[in-house]
């Protein structure tokens, strides 16, 4: 008896020494005290989206816009673009594509914590967090083929007569410049994400056409695309190679121009420089232009990397959707972008402009870059380059 008792005893510890094995190997499901929490049992009439962002869409053109960052027409084509990426297959609780873009659009313009989304939408915060991700990463993977897809040589050259119409420089295919978004310190991350600010951050790198538009984000792509293809200079039979330009914290290439360093500069490097800021400043406003309106960017961003990367990149293809869809008029009215070349853009008092990023290089570069720049140096002060206002603006500078 004293034997079968042990052999008992000896199986039963076996099996708790399993169970704790497998218990320990296993994630512990929180238990949930309600499906559905009693604040939230009025959803279907008292939520944010049918009480108050459907009347708003239908009567309230003006609040819509400063919602969503778009007018009726351009959200409605939105939702038909991403719908079929956000249908759900079983679920109990269904939210519509239509209401989870609308909670992903408000977070995104306005910056609101998730936490006041679940409470005005009146849904579990961890809903909010899974809808906003999830709607970010559909942003991108459907609208970055159409809005920020690899221009063609075609729409290279078109970029190139845009800069050289509207603000003045040859062979300008883009302006370039990189940014940091704050973001909180990622675990484990050691100094990886710490800036020079001595804040965290990830850099957001990219350029932008004449007309505020983003074309590229990775400029690792940019420079195997632009190298090597030359051009002349309008009115001259001098070949120069198309090229972004930038400012200081980028070194000088055949495909990055930079502006002339140093204090006592000649009358004509000053030209050079004046000319090179015009061009430049266009990313500037598009930066400028990005932050007042997707105000998600100015604030520290409480997120997993992942996630983070997500956000900047739906708000990036955003922007251009917003500008090529039919609201630019609202998206970047008259006077929203800096002009005559004063910080006088209406943007500037929305928000204050992300902090560039530092030095990435060494000043040092090859003899035929510096050629390339004093070839471009040389025809701006000369007659066929030369602009009526620079002397005075330049020098003024």
């Amino acid at each position: 008896m004293a034997d079968q008792d042990t052999s008992l005893l000896l199986a039963a510890t076996g099996l708790l020494i399993l169970g704790a094995a497998h218990f320990v190997g296993t994630k512990i499901r929180r238990t949930r005290r309600w499906k559905t929490r009693p604040i939230y049992a009025s959803r279907w009439k008292n939520g944010f989206y049918r009480a108050t962002f459907l009347p708003m869409k239908a009567n309230d053109p003006d609040q819509f816009f400063k919602y969503t960052r778009m007018t009726v027409e351009v959200f409605d084509n939105l939702c038909k673009l991403l719908e079929g990426k956000l249908v759900k297959r079983r679920i109990s609780d269904r939210i519509c594509p239509e209401e989870k873009i609308a909670i992903t659009l408000q977070y995104l313009s306005q910056g609101v914590s998730m936490q006041s989304l679940a409470w005005s939408y009146k849904m579990g915060l961890t809903t909010v967090h899974s809808i906003v991700h999830e709607v970010c990463k559909v942003i991108w993977d459907v609208l970055a083929p159409r809005y920020l897809k690899e221009p063609t040589t075609r729409e290279w050259q078109q970029i190139s007569q845009d800069f050289y119409k509207l603000w003045n420089f040859p062979n300008c295919i883009g302006a370039l410049d990189g940014k940091h978004i704050n973001i909180q310190a990622p675990a484990n991350s050691g100094s990886l994400f710490f800036n020079y600010k001595k804040t965290h951050s990830i850099v957001l790198l990219a350029s932008c056409d004449a007309r505020y538009i983003f074309k590229l984000v990775d400029i690792g792509a940019y420079g195997s695309q632009s190298d090597g293809e030359d051009n002349y200079i309008p009115n001259t039979n001098v070949k120069i190679p198309y090229a972004v330009v930038a400012d200081e914290a980028f070194p000088l290439k055949k495909y990055i121009m930079r502006p002339y360093g140093g204090r006592h500069l000649s009358v004509e490097k000053r030209i050079f420089n004046y000319r090179l800021s015009r061009a430049r400043r266009m990313i500037e406003n598009t930066f400028g232009i990005l932050v007042a309106r997707w105000r998600i960017l100015k604030q520290t961003i409480v997120a997993d990397v992942a996630n983070i990367d997500n956000m900047v990149k739906a708000v990036v293809v955003l922007h251009n959707f917003c500008l090529k869809e039919g609201c630019c008029k609202l998206y970047c009215p008259s006077g929203y972008v800096d002009t005559d070349d004063e910080n006088n853009g209406q943007w500037r008092s929305e928000s204050q402009p992300l902090t560039s990023v530092g030095r990435l290089s060494t000043n040092t570069a090859t003899r035929v870059c510096y050629q390339i720049r004093d070839l471009i140096c040389k025809y701006f002060s000369s007659n066929v380059g030369a602009v009526p206002w620079q002397n005075e603006r330049a020098l003024r500078r």
